[in-house]
């Protein structure tokens, strides 16, 4: 990546998705390009890494993939042609995809201010992954989301009506209405194709969020669902 300032980094590509080493037969990982064929490949951002995981790189940056195969195949497995070298694509610039995708809207400043003009000190909610109508499926017997109840900003997971223990620490940035605020505007930050959000029009606190990282990439969407939401007494703090 060549940056505006004339500096570079180089990232390299280190897919989620895949695991660390494969077992069997490797047929699937090979792809025939006839002689002279020209293709494009597409990728998420936050599959590179220099010193840490990439959210998005900077727009109007450079952007070129150099793609090096220096492993040879053993014949004995693979009777076919092969080539080794290193392959550079065409470069490209980090688009934008306009104000609206950079900054956060203006419905996200005033739900914020709604909420907290509401003055909710102690509430409870029901917090689930969803997105575009799809709701992950939830094993037999086990309770479908998560029901987080805040008091004064200190948020809590119950299990039951009167226990409770802290949030895990993938479910904290969900716990509380302020955190699902801040979840929001990192989404808008790191510039998606597509995002969604639904908010109370009485207190402001946000009730759905769907955002599509990249446009033409499949189940890559992410969001949640809040429900069941209501505010409580000052004296109703679960047991700890």
């Amino acid at each position: 990546m060549n940056g505006s300032n004339g500096n570079s980094t180089e990232y390299h590509y280190s897919p989620r998705a895949y695991p660390v080493a494969i077992g069997g037969r490797l047929d699937p990982w090979f792809e025939a390009l006839p002689a002279g064929a020209s293709y494009r490949m597409s990728a998420k951002a936050e599959d590179f890494f220099a010193f840490s995981r990439q959210a998005s790189f900077p727009i109007g940056a450079e952007l070129s993939l150099r793609w090096t195969m220096s492993a040879e195949t053993p014949k004995s497995l693979f009777p076919l042609v092969y080539w080794t070298g290193t392959l550079i694509s065409n470069s490209c610039t980090a688009p934008s995809t306009g104000k609206a995708a950079q900054e956060p809207p203006d419905e996200l400043n005033r739900a914020e201010a709604k909420w907290r003009a509401s003055r909710t000190g102690v509430y409870q909610f029901k917090f689930q992954y969803a997105c575009n109508g799809l709701i992950p499926p939830t094993p037999p017997g086990v309770q479908r989301g998560f029901l987080f109840r805040v008091s004064d900003g200190e948020s809590r997971l119950l299990r039951t009506d009167v226990d409770a223990e802290p949030a895990a620490p993938n479910l904290v940035q969900y716990s509380s209405v302020e955190r699902l605020f801040a979840f929001i505007r990192a989404a808008w930050g790191r510039h998606p194709s597509k995002m969604d959000v639904e908010y109370d029009p009485a207190r402001g606190y946000p009730t759905r969020l769907c955002v599509d990282p990249m446009a033409g990439v499949t189940d890559d969407e992410f969001g949640f669902l809040v429900t069941d939401f209501k505010v409580l007494p000052n004296d109703a703090v679960p047991n700890r």
